[in-house]
């Protein structure tokens, strides 16, 4: 049995029910902890957005906070097609995707876009 297998053999339902529905992060923080320390919340967005990240460290700072209260493995998304920098002090802001779209490039995102994100993840 894989790992993720045996988590959602010990999950409850409400735990499971709870990554389902995703909590936004930015202005909730007290609640979204309490959440997580219940195991009624198990995925969270917009975490990017939170005004009081200023850089990378504090983004990794945030959610390792809510990883460790977290009573079952926490799934993390954020809507940021255009990159972090438009939310934080850090990364590549890359272009709306209409303007990608006028390129008319199907390497884009194969190519200078990915290439840029796996360097901020490095």
């Amino acid at each position: 049995m894989s790992n993720a297998e045996q988590w959602l053999a010990r999950m409850t339902l409400k735990q499971k029910l709870g990554q389902m529905i995703c909590v936004r992060a930015g202005g909730y923080d007290k609640e979204v902890l309490e959440g997580l320390r219940r195991g009624e919340v198990g995925s969270i967005g917009s975490v990017f957005f939170k005004k009081s990240l200023t850089g990378l460290h504090s983004l990794v700072d945030k959610v390792n906070e809510y990883m460790e209260a977290a009573a079952v493995p926490l799934l993390l998304f954020s809507d940021g097609e255009q990159g972090i920098r438009r939310h934080m002090q850090a990364g590549t802001t890359f272009p709306s995707m209409m303007a990608l779209g006028a390129t008319f490039s199907r390497n884009w995102l194969t190519g200078w876009g990915g290439r840029s994100v796996g360097r901020l993840e490095q």
